[in-house]
């Protein structure tokens, strides 16, 4: 994920600079990258915290939600932070997330797919890698 500064001019008369989330996918096996772009009023460079990779899809992760990228780089779904909780894992069928003491699975389409409470060995490392 990078961004790509996009000048604006307005009805105005101003001028400014505009930076629009730019995804690039390079899937093993395949010969040419995929190449999409998020709304630039989702967030912005300072907002941006990182990816979590997935066979099928990614997650863009943000300072309030997650957004999920399909194969051909194009959103797919969002989801808030307060609602899923924190990121603390990928699986192959989806991203797994801290939501108080449960452990949930959430797949492609930020649906709940399981959910189990989690042990306390598994709160003890987790709270400990904060």
């Amino acid at each position: 994920l990078t961004f790509s500064r996009v000048g604006v001019h307005t009805m105005e008369g101003h001028v400014g600079n505009m930076y629009m989330p730019r995804i690039v996918l390079r899937i093993q096996g395949r010969k040419s990258a995929k190449i999409g772009y998020l709304m630039p009023d989702r967030f912005d460079r300072k907002d941006y915290i990182g990816l979590a990779l997935l066979p099928d899809f990614i997650v863009v992760i943000t300072k309030n939600e997650y957004i999920v990228v399909d194969e051909k780089a194009e959103e797919r779904k969002a989801i808030s932070r307060d609602e899923a909780g924190e990121i603390v894992g990928v699986q192959e069928e989806g991203f797994l997330c801290r939501k108080e003491n449960q452990l949930q699975l959430r797949n492609i389409d930020c649906e709940l797919i399981g959910e189990r409470p989690l042990t306390a060995e598994e709160i003890q490392e987790l709270d400990s890698k904060k």
